[in-house]
C-alpha cells in the first residue's frame, strides 16, 4: 500500500491539451472556465500546446476572449510543461497593469495555478509584479518600448499582446518582434504566439503575419439547412426585414433564412476552422465578434450605426468588432476645395456661440510666425477664429510684438462677451533660444504661453508630461523656468485628419469661416499618409505633399495641444460653468438642457 501511494506521488502529471487543461482546472470570476461555450477557442488553445505549431498568430476583435486564451496559455505551461515564459505588452506600464489585474486573479482563482505561484503582495516592487517564479520555469512581463525588457536572457515560450500598438523600435534597438523572437532562438521546441487586434491595411502587424499563416477561418453551420459558411458582416440584416438594430438577425448565405442571435451558441458550438493555405509552420486564426457569445448581432448593429457616419470611430469600430484592418481610412488626400466649399457665413476674428474657449497654435518659420486661434465647444467641436501669416525675422522683437499684439487681444462672442485666448502652445523646434525667451517673458506678464517639440514616435500620446529647460549658471534646474511639452503630432495628426473629413457638424467637427485664405486650406492639405517598409515591416506615417505647405496643419495641432493641456477631454473639465460665464444665464440654462439630452459622444481623443 505505501508502494503504491508513492508510486501514485512520483508519477507526472496527465499530458493534456491547453483546451482539456482550461476545461479541468482554470477558473474564472464567473466560475469554472469551459471552453465549449466558446468553442472557437479550443482550436487557437490547442495550437499554443502543439509542438508542431512554433508560430501561432491570432488576429481578433474584442469581446471573444483574447485576454484568456494568453492567460490559459501561460497557465498551461507554467503548471503543465514548466518553461522559461517571456509576455510582452504594448507598454511597460500596461504590463505592469496586466500582471496586477488580470494574471494575479488567474493566479487567486485557480487553485492549481495558486500552488505553485509564488504569491505577490501589495507592497512588493514593480520588479516582482513583473516577474512570477514557479517550479522549472520563470514569467517575465515586459514593454515592447523597453529595449532592457526585450533583450534578457533566452525564453521558450514569447508571446506578443496587442502588436500593432507596439512601437515600430524598442528605443535604438530595432523592431521589437524582431527582439522577443530572438529570445527562443536556442530552444528546438520553442512557441511564439502573437495575439492582436488590427488597426490599418498595409501598416498591421497582425495582418501581414496572419497573411503569412495558414490563414484559418472558423466554420459554423446553418441551424435551417446545416451548410458550414464564414460568419460575414454583410449577411447581418435589420432594415431589410422591418427590424430594430437591436434585434438584427443573421441570414444564411446559402438558403437565405434568417438566424437569430439566441441561436449563434449552438452554431458556435458545432463550428471547426479550416484553413486557407498551406501550413508552413505558422498556425493563423481569424476570429470576429460576430461569433462572440458575450456579443450579440444587434449589439453589434447598433455599435456600427453610432459609427459608421466618422471614420474615426468606423476604423475602431472595424478593427475592434470586426478584427479586420480599416482599407480606407486614408482613401483620398484631403482636397483642400472642398473645405473651402464647407466654410460657414461666420465672421473672422469672432466666436460663433458655441465656442467656449480660446486656444492658438504657433508656428515659427524662417521669416514668420505662423499662428491659427481655435475657438472649443463641447465634445470637441472647434472653430477657426482667425489665420495669419505674421511676417518678420524670428531672431528680431517686431515679429514676437505681432504676436503679443494676437495674444492679448479680446475676441468677440457671438453673445456681446470678449474672449480671451486661454493658453497658446509655440513650437520650439526651430529658433529654440528665442521661442524660450519669448515664454520665459511673456509668462512673467500673465500669457499662458507654453513651448512645445513635435514628436514622430508611432502612438505617442498627443500631450505628455513636460520637463524642465531653464538652468543657473551652476547647472540647476529652476524651478519656475521654462518647461518643454513634447507633442505626439502623428496621433494628433491622425485625429484632426478624420475630423476634418467628416461631413455633418456635431463632435469632433471643424468649422472655418467664410473669408479664410485659400492657402489655410491648401496647408491643412498640405500632409498625406504613406506607408513605408523597414525590413519587410510597414510603418504609417506623416509626409509633406510635395511642392506644399503644411504651417496650417501643424497650427492645428498646437491649439489642439494647448487644449488639451487645459483639459477639455476630461470628465470633470465643466462646460456648463464656462458658459454660464459667457451666455446670458436663460440661454446658458437652455444650451446646457439641450446638450443634456442628446445622446453621448464619448471620448474624442484619439490613442493609437
Amino acid at each position: 500500500m505505501l508502494m503504491k501511494t508513492a508510486a501514485t506521488a512520483l508519477k507526472p502529471p496527465p499530458k493534456l491539451t491547453a483546451s482539456q487543461w482550461a476545461d479541468r482546472y482554470y477558473r474564472t470570476p464567473r466560475g469554472k472556465f469551459k471552453v465549449s461555450k466558446a468553442e472557437y477557442q479550443r482550436g487557437i488553445l490547442d495550437a499554443m500546446s502543439d509542438p508542431r505549431c512554433p508560430t501561432v498568430v491570432v488576429q481578433a476583435s474584442s469581446q471573444v476572449g483574447k485576454t484568456e486564451i494568453e492567460l490559459i496559455t501561460i497557465s498551461y505551461f507554467s503548471h503543465q510543461d514548466p518553461s522559461l515564459i517571456l509576455m510582452v505588452l504594448p507598454t511597460v506600464d500596461m504590463a505592469k497593469d496586466w500582471s496586477k489585474e488580470r494574471l494575479s486573479k488567474a493566479i487567486e482563482l485557480t487553485p492549481e495555478l495558486r500552488k505553485i505561484f509564488a504569491q505577490t503582495k501589495a507592497r512588493d516592487s514593480d520588479a516582482t509584479i513583473q516577474t512570477k517564479e514557479y517550479p522549472g520555469g520563470h514569467l517575465a512581463l515586459v514593454g515592447a518600448n523597453s529595449p532592457v525588457g526585450l533583450s534578457s536572457r533566452p525564453r521558450r515560450i514569447v508571446l506578443g499582446d496587442e502588436i500593432d500598438r507596439w512601437p515600430a523600435s524598442a528605443g535604438a534597438e530595432g523592431d521589437p518582434m524582431d527582439l522577443a523572437a530572438k529570445r527562443t532562438r536556442t530552444f528546438w521546441n520553442r512557441k511564439l504566439g502573437w495575439v492582436s487586434t488590427p488597426t490599418i491595411k498595409g501598416a498591421s502587424r497582425t495582418e501581414k503575419a496572419y497573411l503569412e499563416s495558414d490563414q484559418r477561418k472558423f466554420y459554423v453551420p446553418c441551424p435551417h439547412c446545416n451548410t458550414p459558411q464564414v460568419l460575414k458582416w454583410e449577411n447581418v440584416k435589420w432594415s431589410e426585414f422591418n427590424l430594430a438594430p437591436k434585434d438584427a438577425v443573421y441570414q444564411c448565405e446559402h438558403c437565405n433564412e434568417l438566424i437569430e442571435s439566441s441561436q449563434k451558441a449552438q452554431m458556435v458550438r458545432k463550428g471547426y476552422w479550416q484553413a486557407h493555405a498551406p501550413f508552413y509552420g505558422v498556425a493563423g486564426f481569424h476570429i470576429s465578434e460576430l461569433y462572440s457569445p458575450w456579443s450579440t448581432w444587434g449589439e453589434m448593429a447598433e455599435g456600427f450605426l453610432k459609427a459608421k457616419n466618422n471614420k474615426e470611430r468606423l476604423m475602431v469600430w472595424v478593427n475592434t468588432s470586426l478584427g479586420e484592418t480599416f482599407e480606407d481610412y486614408e482613401a483620398e488626400q484631403l482636397q483642400w476645395a472642398t473645405l473651402l466649399a464647407r466654410a460657414e457665413p461666420y465672421k473672422p476674428l469672432t466666436v460663433p456661440s458655441k465656442g467656449l474657449l480660446l486656444t492658438a497654435g504657433v508656428d515659427v518659420q524662417q521669416d514668420r510666425l505662423v499662428i491659427s486661434i481655435k475657438a472649443w465647444g463641447r465634445q470637441q467641436e472647434t472653430w477657426l477664429v482667425y489665420w495669419q501669416e505674421l511676417w518678420g525675422n524670428p531672431t528680431t522683437d517686431e515679429v514676437w510684438k505681432q504676436l503679443d499684439e494676437m495674444l492679448t487681444s479680446s475676441y468677440t462672442h457671438e453673445s456681446g462677451a470678449e474672449l480671451k485666448i486661454s493658453r497658446c502652445s509655440v513650437d520650439s523646434s526651430a529658433f529654440t533660444h528665442e521661442v524660450y525667451g519669448y515664454v520665459r517673458t511673456r509668462r512673467q506678464k500673465g500669457l499662458d504661453v507654453i513651448a512645445i517639440k513635435g514628436s514622430s514616435t508611432e502612438n505617442k500620446p498627443i500631450v505628455n508630461r513636460p520637463t524642465q529647460q531653464d538652468v543657473n549658471y551652476r547647472g540647476q534646474t529652476i524651478k519656475n523656468g521654462v518647461q518643454l511639452w513634447i507633442v505626439g503630432v502623428d496621433t494628433a495628426k491622425y485625429t484632426i485628419s478624420a475630423r476634418l473629413r467628416q461631413t455633418e457638424p456635431g463632435a469632433g467637427y471643424y468649422h472655418t469661416p467664410i473669408g479664410t485664405a485659400e492657402q489655410y486650406y491648401k496647408e491643412l492639405c498640405g500632409e498625406r499618409l504613406t506607408t513605408r517598409f523597414n525590413r519587410g515591416i510597414p510603418k504609417r506615417q506623416w509626409e509633406k505633399v510635395p511642392g506644399e505647405r503644411n504651417e496650417a496643419f501643424d497650427c492645428e495641432v498646437y491649439a489642439y495641444h494647448a487644449a488639451l493641456t487645459l483639459g477639455i477631454d476630461s470628465p470633470r473639465w465643466n462646460w456648463d460653468k464656462i458658459e454660464a460665464s459667457i451666455l446670458p444665464k436663460e440661454k446658458a440654462t437652455a444650451a446646457a438642457e439641450k446638450v443634456k439630452s442628446e445622446p453621448k459622444q464619448g471620448n474624442w481623443v484619439t490613442g493609437w
